[in-house]
């Protein structure tokens, strides 16, 4: 099952090694993701420091403070880690 944190980050659960398993996971992980997406400023307050040791699928909802939080590089708003942060 993918985490669904009470912060302003997702990170998925690996996928399963059963692939009779994978349509249940990949929904799960697409119900959460929507989730994250669709409710950023109700349910998560924008991070202040980038998240440690990012891996390629992590999404992060940033404050865009350059000088006293985190800018990714475009502001406010939800990134997509991909070898690099991506504004969606």
């Amino acid at each position: 099952m993918p985490r669904n944190r009470q912060t302003a980050r997702f990170t998925h659960d690996p996928p399963p090694r059963n692939v009779d398993e994978l349509p249940i996971y990949l929904g799960n992980v697409l119900e959460v993701l929507a989730g994250v997406v669709n409710a950023t400023t109700r349910n998560f307050a924008p991070m202040k420091v980038e998240p440690t040791k990012p891996v390629d699928g992590d999404m992060a909802f940033a404050d865009g403070d350059a000088v006293h939080g985190w800018d990714p590089g475009s502001g406010r708003g939800m990134y997509y880690y991909d070898s690099g942060w991506v504004k969606l």
